[in-house]
């Protein structure tokens, strides 16, 4: 049959509609996929990853490291270190690209309450396999707001949470402190508790910092 004009006109009309209902099917698709990626759960990114915390060590009278070749000697004042050994399980291919630690430590004073608290994460965690964190207190710190050279261990509560994408994959919490009120990390600043943001350091911001690397995971540079 022959093409006349009018017929051509139209199955060119035709098909440009096609396309474009085409084009405009896959935008809708693009988007929805886009959007499906964005809400994500945590659960999802870290591939339903759990950690479980094994046990915990509190060093209430650890020394400044003295180095060859330092021209002064160390102070006499006493770090706390406060170290965990936990397990994870899943992530992808058996790896956690990023897994964050938020600690609160609290420490007891009569009746005054210390709360000081940190966040950091450690880079590709190998799940199963045993793995280590730690956390110190600084001796000045220590000294001004305890008002002695070594905290008692007896006045030291620690709560740490384990995330990946912000999604609690495992926490730990110990206490010695009688009557300390249940979930005590959540609590505001009121009356007799005060909360410090930098008394609570990481091993890169000590002394220990180039001591046992391997010992511990590698921790993701601030950016601040």
């Amino acid at each position: 049959m022959a093409y006349t004009p009018l017929r051509r006109d139209a199955e060119q009309r035709g098909h440009s509609m096609n396309t474009l209902t085409k084009q405009f099917a896959l935008s809708i698709f693009v988007l929805a996929l886009c959007a499906g990626l964005a809400s994500t759960p945590a659960s999802a990114k870290g591939k339903s990853a759990k950690a479980v915390v094994r046990k915990i060590e509190i060093d209430t009278g650890v020394s400044t490291p003295e180095y060859n070749g330092a021209s002064r000697q160390s102070s006499k004042g006493r770090w706390t270190r406060i170290e965990i050994e936990f397990e994870t399980v899943g992530g992808s291919k058996g790896w956690i690209s990023e897994l964050e630690f938020e600690w609160n430590v609290l420490i007891a004073d009569g009746g005054r309450f210390m709360r000081i608290k940190k966040t950091f994460s450690h880079l590709d965690v190998e799940s199963g396999e045993s793995h280590k964190a730690v956390v110190y207190i600084r001796p000045s710190f220590i000294k001004r707001w305890y008002n002695r050279k070594k905290i008692s261990k007896g006045d030291i509560a620690v709560h740490v949470e384990l995330k990946v994408g912000g999604e609690r994959i495992g926490s730990y919490n110990q206490s010695k402190i009688r009557g300390l009120p249940k979930n005590w990390w959540e609590k505001s600043d009121k009356g007799n508790l005060k909360t410090f943001e930098d008394a609570l350091l990481s091993r890169e911001e000590t002394p220990f910092q180039p001591l046992d690397y391997d010992r511990y995971g590698h921790i993701k540079p601030d950016k601040r």
